[in-house]
């Protein structure tokens, strides 16, 4: 319970920033330990950040958390909304560590009730509380809500304490109740300085990142770093949270002096895994090492890739000079060319002029680099066995962009499996490391690692037995291959036979063939002229339309029941014995009349127009006369004959 209550209290002064510890506990006592009536007892009811209870706000107590996973929708305001009037509401999404809580406020209220309400479903006061937009820390205190887009993703982390904070804030102990990872605060102490450096990391991060971090604020080498405040027996592979400190440490770090330094290797390893014909001094140290001591003038060493090399040739072409320079000709007959190049000359070739592919990874801030490349790489014996049997590529990961683009490289051209066991490989106090690749059944793999921390014997009996196993697994493949091949000759075999039967077939068939053609070719011609007499149909038949549409347009209206004018009824029977007609005026002109049957469909260039008595062929007669000169009047039956 007392735990519980000084979490409350932490969040309590976060949220409403009252700094006096006594204040703090006198509003929490009087509300009975209540955090949302402690809050909203403090803030004044215009500017409340905290709804009241009671108005529909979905959010639990932050001494009991919600286990909410995906879709929280809370929606809160001062006063409780009226049923009858819309509320303008604006929903929002926040990605918290894998989970996306779905949020709905009122578009008045501001980012500092949002992070209220966030923080009853993460426990993570406002204060700590990271929010971001794209990317882009969002705006705290009274900005509205109004402002964001509706259905926006927002992301939140959990940011270090302010400096700001109370001294009981410390005791909250980051992500004890949180459904998110643990997070930890290390405040680093720079004796040399007095700075001090705050550093947020999460429970997996390693020492030996730490260390590294610090010594790039303190643009000091990590070697040239002593440390105050790590639990005794504490490896630099150690996570955070096997450490056991607490979320909220306190460490010390300071320069490496010429008293301290004069008898301790360059780099302290935190626990001893090298032989012992490691641990002589006189082959730990370097040329680079004596820039720990005072008052020591000499040349900086030239990293044998350079820090942020984007051209992977010109790194390899580097590190071939300088790996010279260093430690003599005598050296493996390194790879000039990029990794996949070197993959491919070494992997992709048949299965008889196939070798295996070593690479050599080197860090000049391990204590094994000098003495494994001067004492074992640059062995005459093993010079020779690398040049016969491997292609050897090398590069630096001492600079971690050339580390990272490296691992790029290792997924493209591997995969991420190889990536992953490479990097349970990378052992930073057992670097440097020569890694063995064969090519088998399609896919690349890493068959052996040596470290640094092994002798020239030792070195020499894995890179016999490594290569032993390439061997015989070469020769399998070997065998089956020939197996392949006599399959695919029996098979082409086969296939000439077959394509032989075929050829006599083909004779016949190409007779039949040229028949087959000619009369295609008669019944093409056939089926050409039948298609171009329906396209002159078809053309006739259009102009008779265009005929019939324009004789149309230019009829006369049919006079009404009640003209005065004298009206004419004309019928006109068709050759299959249907009938139709209608009214003329008789003074209209007989070509209105043959208009108007070959609007009907019966053109007068195909038939005749025949009255029954006296029998005339009507269409013959002067088509200007009047329907009423020509006894067509007051009605008359006309009959259809084909011409």
């Amino acid at each position: 319970m007392e735990c519980n209550r000084e979490e409350l209290l932490a969040n309590f002064q976060a949220c409403t920033g009252i700094e006096d510890v006594g204040e703090a506990l006198i509003h929490l006592e009087e509300t009975d330990w209540n955090l949302l009536e402690a809050v909203n007892r403090v803030i004044p009811q215009d500017s409340q950040l905290l709804p009241p209870a009671g108005d529909g706000v979905q959010i639990q107590e932050l001494n009991n958390p919600p286990d909410v996973s995906v879709g929280v929708s809370v929606s809160c305001g001062v006063d409780p909304p009226d049923p009858m009037s819309p509320v303008d509401v604006t929903p929002l999404r926040v990605m918290y560590y894998g989970r996306v809580l779905e949020i709905t406020l009122p578009s008045t209220e501001t980012v500092s009730t949002l992070k209220i309400v966030l923080q009853a479903q993460t426990d993570i006061p406002p204060c700590q509380q990271d929010l971001r937009l794209d990317g882009r820390p969002l705006a705290d205190g009274g900005a509205r809500l109004s402002s964001l887009s509706p259905g926006q993703m927002l992301t939140l982390q959990q940011g270090a304490l302010p400096a700001t904070a109370s001294t009981s804030a410390a005791s909250f102990s980051v992500g004890a109740s949180s459904s998110g990872p643990k997070q930890y605060l290390l405040n680093v102490n720079d004796l040399a300085t007095g700075q001090q450096y705050s550093v947020p990391c999460s429970s997996a991060t390693t020492v030996g990142r730490v260390k590294a971090d610090v010594a790039t604020l303190t643009e000091t080498p990590a070697r040239q770093l002593s440390w105050s405040g790590w639990p005794a027996d504490t490896a630099d592979s150690s996570t955070l949270a096997d450490t056991g400190i607490g979320t909220t440490h306190t460490l010390s770090v300071n320069r490496v002096t010429q008293a301290s330094s004069a008898s301790m290797p360059a780099v302290d390893l935190a626990s001893d895994t090298s032989s012992v014909e490691y641990q002589d001094a006189s082959e730990v140290f370097d040329e680079n090492d004596d820039a720990m001591f005072v008052n020591v003038d000499r040349p900086k060493r030239v990293p044998l890739v350079l820090e942020d090399t984007e051209d992977e040739l010109a790194g390899v072409l580097h590190f071939t000079e300088q790996f010279e320079v260093r430690y003599g000709p005598c050296h493996p007959t390194f790879y000039q060319g990029p990794l996949a190049e070197a993959a491919e000359e070494a992997c992709a070739k048949p299965v008889n002029e196939r070798r295996m592919l070593a690479i050599y990874l080197h860090h000049d801030g391990s204590v094994l680099a000098n003495v494994f490349c001067s004492q074992l790489l640059c062995s005459e014996s093993i010079v020779a066995y690398l040049a016969s049997n491997f292609i050897v590529w090398g590069w630096d990961i001492t600079f971690p962009s050339n580390q990272n683009r490296f691992l790029d490289r290792v997924t493209s051209q591997f995969g991420a499996r190889t990536r992953e066991a490479l990097l349970m490989s990378m052992d930073r106090d057992r670097l440097p490391l020569l890694l063995l690749l064969m090519r088998s059944r399609g896919s690349t793999e890493v068959l052996s690692a040596v470290h640094g921390d092994t002798s020239v014997n030792e070195l020499m009996g894995t890179l016999i037995h490594t290569h032993d196993m390439f061997s015989q697994q070469m020769a399998v493949e070997q065998r089956e291959e020939e197996e392949r091949r006599a399959r695919e000759d029996m098979m082409l075999e086969q296939d000439r036979a077959y394509q032989e039967s075929l050829l006599a077939d083909r004779a016949k068939e190409e007779a039949r063939r040229a028949e087959r053609e000619e009369q295609e070719k008669q019944e093409t011609e056939e089926r050409k002229e039948r298609e171009r007499q329906e396209s002159l149909k078809q053309q006739e038949e259009a102009v008779r339309q265009a005929v019939r549409e324009s004789l149309e347009s230019d009829l006369p209206p049919e006079p009404a029941e009640d003209s005065t004018s004298p009206v004419t009824t004309i019928r006109v029977r068709g050759p299959d014995g249907a009938s139709f007609g209608r009214r003329f005026l008789a003074s209209e002109r007989l070509q209105v009349l043959l208009n108007y049957v070959t609007v009907q469909g019966f053109p007068m260039d195909q038939f005749k127009l025949i009255s029954s008595w006296p029998r005339r062929d009507v269409s013959s007669l002067d088509k200007t006369a009047s329907l009423e000169a020509l006894k067509l009047c007051p009605q008359e039956t006309l009959m259809l004959e084909e011409r």
